[in-house]
């Protein structure tokens, strides 16, 4: 970890190249789940799903 030299209140985490090495897996992994996941919804419902989606993130995230 690194901290910013002009801001004694922040931390800087970076990854190392062991914690990189499985991220091309996981976002294949993570294509394959949302694919069979939205299997057979209309293009129409998963536009619908995102904008319900979208609204319970802004719930959960204000205040």
């Amino acid at each position: 970890m690194l901290s910013p030299p002009d801001d004694r209140r922040a931390v800087l985490v970076a990854t190392t190249d062991a914690g990189e090495a499985p991220r091309p897996e996981v976002a294949r992994m993570w294509r394959e789940l949302e694919q069979r996941t939205l299997a057979g919804l209309p293009e129409a419902d998963r536009a619908h799903l995102t904008r319900l989606l979208a609204a319970l993130e802004r719930n959960l995230t204000s205040g």
